[in-house]
């Protein structure tokens, strides 16, 4: 884990763990801070969200939290972002002393008698692209704590913008119904759920019951991004989760995410994080971006050629077609 207090009142923490097996974590009753949780890979299930995967975030306000069972599952690198901060420091970034919180942030600040506030939401593409400079950070020293600083702080307010507007405390457009809503969500699924082939955009307008103007439109909406941007962020995402990993080839991975055509997956790759493939896994494994045990499967050590056949024994299906949104 990489642990950083950037001022007093807010610390970030940087969590890689590679699960072997299906393990349960017992939580005892405790205080619970202020937390945002990114969650960039992996899969788990918490008592008090339920099931939590890839690419959302948590927002936990303080207060009291009862103890519960997390579970882990295995064969899988779970990488998780956090920021901790004190309530008295969300006080002094939104609200004042005579004034305090705005009505909508209320519930994020609550006494430990008192049971904490949480939620989910999906990570927006502008708080993935947060999250990457985060991970990758390209300064050392007094500069990287300014510039890791500066990067918490919008993460901070993207986060809170979004559940502002999700709770109603920022006015939304009165374009969609909660039926329509529930439709484009349903549209982000499917879309998730066939990243190697995914739906024309007629086909997947028709499958949750809308036209193509307002599935664009809702989408952008909702998730301030297009369809085809949407995708596309999920691809990559999917594709660093599986290098990472170590479980497979480039090809077998530029497949899975929907690319027939190597060439073209490295160039989408390098233009969304700044490096090829392999060139991306060996600057994060310099600047320890990867756990120890993960390096081991990618690059290899002693043992690692048998942990990785322990770990991964099934690949999963393959894909070659082309994709309706891109290349």
């Amino acid at each position: 884990m990489q642990y950083l207090q950037l001022r007093p009142g807010l610390e970030l923490a940087i969590r890689e763990s590679l699960y072997w097996e299906h393990i349960l974590v017992r939580n005892p009753n405790r205080e619970h801070p202020l937390e945002l949780d990114f969650c960039l890979s992996g899969e788990r299930i918490l008592p008090e969200i339920g099931y939590v995967g890839s690419s959302q975030t948590l927002l936990y306000g303080s207060g009291f939290c009862p103890q519960g069972t997390a579970e882990q599952f295995a064969n899988q690198c779970l990488v998780r972002v956090n920021i901790h901060m004190e309530p008295r420091l969300l006080q002094t970034f939104v609200g004042s002393d005579s004034q305090g919180l705005p009505d909508g942030l209320a519930p994020l600040i609550r006494s430990t008698s008192e049971p904490l506030f949480c939620c989910a939401d999906t990570t927006t593409p502008a708080m993935q692209l947060v999250l990457q400079q985060i991970m990758h950070c390209p300064y050392q020293g007094a500069m990287k704590r300014l510039y890791l600083e500066s990067k918490v702080m919008e993460l901070i307010a993207l986060r809170l913008g979004q559940f502002l507007e999700a709770s109603g405390g920022q006015k939304r457009s009165p374009s969609l119904r909660a039926d329509d809503v529930e439709r484009i969500y349903r549209a982000k699924e499917i879309l998730l759920q066939n990243l190697t082939d995914p739906p024309y955009l007629a086909t997947l307008a028709r499958r949750v019951a809308l036209n193509e103007h307002k599935l664009k439109v809702g989408f952008r909406e909702l998730f301030d991004t297009t369809v085809f941007g949407y995708l596309h962020t999920q691809r990559m995402e999917r594709a660093k989760q599986l290098l990472e990993a170590g479980s497979m080839t480039i090809i077998a991975i530029a497949q899975t995410v929907g690319y027939a055509n190597r060439s073209h997956f490295a160039a989408a790759f390098r233009k969304w994080f700044g490096a090829n493939p392999m060139a991306y896994l060996g600057t994060s494994s310099r600047k320890g971006g990867l756990s120890v045990a993960v390096r081991d499967l990618i690059f290899g050590s002693r043992g690692g050629r048998e942990r990785k056949r322990r770990a991964f024994s099934v690949s999963p299906e393959l894909g070659t077609k082309r994709s309706r949104y891109g290349p």
